[in-house]
């Protein structure tokens, strides 16, 4: 129930839940298997799995030799069902960098057994840190994410009171955009393989690399859109449109949004797509403050400049979905 509360604050949801003690009886059935295939050996009374010829030196122990089960054998286990059930090409597990031992001898263990026709990938990643004493909680030393959640909506409720155009009601669904957003991306924005130091003033900034500042880059290309009245160019965009180094720098970034995605994907690095929306929200505040778009020449490059603004909006609500962060449509 605790988790629940905490991912349902994260807008996080799963297809199918099994925790570790569904595999428990599984546990017996791997064991067995293990044995039947000549993979696991009996060690001073324990049962192993040898792993030096797939590089490592440490075996995999499936049974202790007081006869229990460990948490590797129950990884075994799950994975085995995940196969059997889902039969995926791929299984893919994000855990901290410190269980890189573990879900080496897993695989190799699982290779071993025969289950060879599936990709198995660790995605690993650093610590999070907060600073000392930069923030109370009310549970003591330790920090749970919860309280990390409701200080960021918090913070960002004061963020978004300077708003006399919102409600009450709008404020609190903002904040919790603005406060939840600003925590993904705080960790999504930096190499998953590095350690974080938690910075609150950093993670809710306007002005630099952070959730709150792409939000607000979306909002104001929306808030442009709202207050145009051009249509959207028949005859594509108009050549006059690419001509100021503004525009055309803007064009040239939101071209490349494919290829920071493709490669996002296939190197399990999220960062990536971050990078390019703080570049895109970059390049478009320099139009937003360079190019006129409700005040320009005439009717078709206004259309062009307003589409323009909408491929900016649209691409920055894509890639802020994309890492599980929400857009307000007003802040």
């Amino acid at each position: 129930a605790e988790f629940n509360k905490t991912y349902d604050l994260l807008g996080v949801t799963f297809d199918s839940w099994r925790g570790e003690s569904a595999y428990l009886e599984l546990s017996a059935e791997v064991i067995d298997e293990a044995v039947s295939k000549g993979v696991a050996v009996e060690d001073q009374g324990a049962l192993i799995v040898p792993l030096d010829d797939a590089g490592i030196e440490t075996p995999l122990i499936l049974r202790s030799s007081d006869g229990r089960t460990l948490y590797h054998t129950r990884d075994v286990a799950a994975a085995i069902y995940r196969i059997k059930t889902y039969h995926p090409s791929r299984l893919i597990y994000v855990v901290g960098a410190d269980q890189r031992l573990h879900f080496r001898q897993l695989f190799a263990t699982l290779r071993k057994l025969g289950y060879t026709g599936v990709d198995y990938v660790h995605v690993d990643f650093g610590l999070m840190t907060l600073p000392e004493g930069r923030m109370s909680t009310r549970r003591g030393r330790v920090v749970f994410l919860e309280d990390v959640i409701q200080e960021a909506i918090s913070r960002a409720r004061a963020l978004v009171e300077k708003n006399p155009d919102l409600s009450d009601t709008e404020k609190d669904e903002v904040a919790r955009i603005v406060g939840v957003g600003a925590i993904k991306y705080a960790d999504l924005s930096q190499s998953r393989g590095k350690n974080i130091v938690f910075d609150w003033d950093r993670m809710l900034s306007l002005d630099g690399d952070s959730a709150p500042y792409l939000q607000y880059t979306y909002v104001r290309a929306r808030g442009i859109m709202r207050r145009g009245t051009a249509p959207y160019p028949a005859g594509g965009i108009d050549r006059r449109a690419m001509e100021r180094s503004e525009e055309w720098a803007l064009i040239k970034h939101l071209a490349r949004f494919p290829v920071a995605v493709r490669e996002a994907a296939r190197s399990y690095h999220p960062h990536l797509v971050a990078n390019y929306l703080f570049g895109l929200a970059q390049a478009f505040h320099v139009f937003y403050h360079n190019v006129p778009v409700q005040q320009a020449e005439d009717e078709s490059l206004r259309a062009s400049r307003m589409a323009i603004v909408q491929a900016c909006a649209q691409v920055m609500q894509t890639g802020l979905g994309l890492l599980g962060i929400r857009v307000p449509e007003r802040m």
